[in-house]
């Protein structure tokens, strides 16, 4: 048997536990996406036929009608109406998607656009990859951040059931890991990680009562205002951390952990930007250290793509500028800082049913 069997096997054998069936089902496909992921993704397994095979492990199952009730339906009118509206529908997706494609957004101003752009992922995925970017704090505050974002998709298809189902999910993982959060709090952040983790509790149970009435707006606001609570509580946890600057790097400014909030003004508006100190601390450190010289007053933005980035920092605005350190009368460069995946995206299945 290949290494590759035996995995399947003992997934096999995961899958049919008691505790993996007291799982809420959409854990369970998470469970399988991770497993794919990591051990079937670079073998070239497609990973709908993977997904399918275990179907019956994560998607309720329908109960058949019973052969009273089933002769008692006559579908012919429906699949007369169905077919009809199907049809009507291909239709009229099909001439939005031609519209759109013909579309010339170019002109379009950013508010026009993005009130045109569909809602979703895309404006979360923001929030999501902030909070990812915070450094390390255990997998035991992991657990409960990862049933917290699973609602945030439930509620979206009004998955009403998997929803309560997540809410209890992490009340029932913050009170088995809790002595494990605390344990790993700064004593001088005590109170606070109290504090947050009683509203983060408080603010949960409130998701639950909003899920419950079946309430999308109520449900989206309150996921926020909790997830904000969670916030608190990892921050609590991190305390004042100094993130670790390689040695050639400490003679250049830098931010040692936090996260610094900017405001820029410009001839075309104002925005709001972030320096994270966690996993950028030169680069952050360099950019405070110019504002703080004024070496971007009145510097052109050179570059800019739509919801994607902007570029300045070039005083010339002809691709040759730069700062000058007058400490040393040369050009200042900074390396380039790439954060590391998360550890949490190494814990499997197995691994999490066992701290049950």
């Amino acid at each position: 048997m290949s290494v590759l069997e035996q995995k399947l096997n003992e997934l096999e054998v995961l899958t049919r536990s008691a505790e993996f069936k007291s799982l809420p089902l959409t854990e369970r496909k998470g469970m399988l996406e991770d497993f794919y992921q990591r051990e079937l993704a670079g073998q070239g397994v497609d990973r709908e036929s993977f997904l399918e095979s275990f179907r019956s492990t994560w998607q309720p199952q329908i109960e058949p009608l019973a052969p009273t009730e089933r002769k008692a339906l006559n579908l012919k009118p429906v699949w007369w109406t169905v077919g009809i509206l199907g049809g009507t529908a291909l239709a009229l997706g099909a001439l939005v998607l031609w519209t759109n494609n013909m579309q010339d957004i170019s002109n379009i101003d950013d508010a026009s656009l993005m009130k045109s752009l569909r809602g979703g992922n895309p404006v979360r995925l923001e929030e999501v990859a902030l909070r990812r970017s915070l450094p390390d704090t255990g997998v035991d505050i992991w657990e409960v951040e990862k049933s917290l974002e699973q609602v945030d998709d439930l509620v979206k298809v009004q998955n009403w059931q998997g929803g309560r189902e997540s809410t209890t999910h992490a009340l029932e993982v913050l009170s088995r890991n809790e002595p494990a959060i605390f344990a790993r709090v700064p004593a001088a952040n005590r109170a606070q990680a109290t504090a947050a983790m009683a509203e983060l509790r408080k603010n949960i149970r409130t998701l639950q009562d909003r899920i419950v009435a079946q309430d999308v707006t109520g449900s989206n606001l309150q996921l926020r205002r909790t997830l904000w609570f969670f916030d608190l509580v990892q921050l609590a946890m991190l305390g004042d951390l100094k993130v670790e600057v390689p040695a050639e790097y400490q003679k250049l400014p830098y931010l040692a952990g936090g996260w610094v909030m900017l405001r820029f003004t410009t001839n075309r508006g104002s925005f709001t930007g972030l320096l994270d100190g966690f996993n950028a601390p030169v680069t952050s450190g360099n950019f405070l250290d110019l504002i703080g010289r004024g070496f971007y007053n009145g510097t052109k933005i050179t570059r800019v793509e739509r919801f994607n980035l902007m570029q300045t920092g070039d005083p010339k605005g002809d691709g040759t500028g730069g700062y000058t350190d007058p400490a040393t009368g040369k050009r200042r460069t900074i390396p380039l800082e790439i954060r590391p995946a998360r550890r949490e995206a190494e814990i499997t299945a197995a691994a999490v049913i066992e701290r049950r």
